[in-house]
């Protein structure tokens, strides 16, 4: 019999579903790209970037691109993805 599973912080925390644009999109952001940057590097427009971003500060509930990486670095905020990220 195996023991009870302890909840860590990391369990407890909130998650966000993301999408496998949103997470490169998230990549990118963690990497400190500017949206014009990771618009040339996913081949998208930097309105798509924009929206895919406030998507992730809205799902994060995060006011700031420094608040997400910090939610997200802490382990405040727990990734999950819907789809398999796109390559």
């Amino acid at each position: 019999m195996h023991p009870p599973h302890e909840e860590t912080a990391i369990d407890k925390a909130p998650h966000a579903v993301l999408t496998a644009r949103e997470q490169q999109v998230l990549n990118a952001v963690m990497r400190g790209e500017l949206n014009r940057e990771i618009a040339q590097s996913l081949q998208i427009s930097v309105k798509t970037v924009e929206y895919h971003r406030a998507a992730l500060m809205r799902k994060a509930g995060a006011r700031t691109a420094a608040d997400l990486a910090a939610r997200v670095l802490s382990g405040r905020l727990r990734i999950v993805l819907n789809t398999p990220p796109v390559t």
